[in-house]
């Protein structure tokens, strides 16, 4: 679990360089994904709802992708996002 939520970090970080946005009190929110493969279907997902995202690679890990991290979201951007499943640590693991 403590990878998860490094990367969880690192991806946040490169965000926030990325989009430079702050408007008040942020939140972050993880959700579950099984596989490098489910992820890049969420960047797709992402690219077809017109969201900005980073994906953010891992180069201790033979630069396989680890997660993505969006631009901030508001109104009605965030039902997008309703029918993921969230990250609940070794629970997801398990499933």
């Amino acid at each position: 679990i403590h990878q998860q939520i490094i990367q969880a970090g690192h991806s946040a970080l490169e965000a926030g360089r990325t989009f430079n946005e702050y408007h008040g009190t942020s939140h972050l929110i993880l959700f579950a994904v099984k596989n490098q493969q489910e992820l890049l279907e969420v960047r797709q997902y992402l690219i077809d709802n017109e969201v900005n995202h980073r994906l953010f690679y891992e180069p201790d890990h033979d630069y396989h992708y680890t997660s993505i991290t969006t631009e901030p979201i508001y109104g009605h951007k965030r039902s997008i996002f309703k029918h993921f499943k969230l990250y609940k640590g070794e629970t997801n693991e398990r499933t």
